[in-house]
Order: C-alpha cells, then structure tokens, then sequence
C-alpha cells in the first residue's frame, strides 16, 4: 500500500480467518467481514441458537452470534446462513454444508453486510477477470506501486 493509506474495511476469504488477522483488524480500527470455515466450534455456537433468532433471509434463515477463538478471546461476530439442505438418502448428513459463515467485527444488520461481501464476486472478481484476459494483465511488472500505476 503507498504510504499515508489507511485500511478501513478488510473482506476476504475463509484462508484469512485466522485468530492473528481478527486481532491485528481489531486493534487497528478496521472493519473486517471475511468466510468462516465450519469447523466443530463454529457449529457448536450455531447449534446453540434458538429458533426464534433465526430471521427470513430469501429462501434461507439468518442470525448473528458472538464468537471468540478458543486461543485468543478476541471477540467478533459470526453472521450465519442456514440454507435449505435435502439430506442424502444413504450417507450420513455432513450439517456444514447447511451453513454459509462469516466473521465480521462490522455494526452494522447482517443483511447490510452480507451484500456487502458479497460485492466480493459481484464486482471485484469480474473487473479482475476482464484486466487479465482483456488487457494482458496476468502481473505487474516490478514491485514499486508507482511504476506498476504509469505501467497500468
């Protein structure tokens, strides 16, 4: 980042999850909204939330919980989605697939930030996609942020 430019909003993927990233968004005052693995915590938090704090969010369910990592009690929120899931007939039902997670330190309502995220595919992977294939810029020619920007 060039110098004198602050991050305020981070949004990324679940390999960004990491109880080090929330700590480091959390005391720098920047907001974060970023996919959440369901590991066996995480659907232990989501199993603990009743019925009536599950709200209608298109053909799915929505709810907010508040989380922190077992190694560090860094607290931030978990925005979850309950998907409709027709189980298998034979096999054993995986319950991680009925759930869509994110974590977020953001106020503001989960639907607000739930579009927000998802302008992550939207918007920025396309114009991201069309530079590569359409302009030729599959890299950046050198490392300074300055000759990359005449370069672009």
């Amino acid at each position: 980042m060039p110098k004198g430019t602050k991050i305020r909003f981070f949004r990324a993927g679940s390999a960004s999850c990491k109880a080090g990233i929330i700590r480091l968004c959390t005391e720098k005052g920047i907001g974060f909204v970023m996919a959440a693995d369901t590991d066996k915590g995480i659907l232990k938090a989501i199993g603990s939330v009743g019925k009536r704090q599950w709200k209608s969010f298109g053909n799915s369910y929505i709810t907010r919980i508040n989380y922190s990592f077992k190694k560090d009690k860094t607290a931030f929120r978990l925005i979850a989605i309950r998907n409709p899931y027709q189980g298998s007939l034979f096999a054993e039902e995986d319950a991680a697939v009925k759930y869509r997670v994110t974590a977020t330190n953001r106020s503001e309502s989960a639907r607000y930030i739930m579009a927000w995220y998802d302008q992550q595919g939207d918007y920025i992977e396309s114009r991201l996609n069309e530079l590569r294939a359409d302009f030729g810029m599959h890299r950046m020619p050198c490392g300074q942020f300055e000759a990359n920007a005449v370069f672009f």
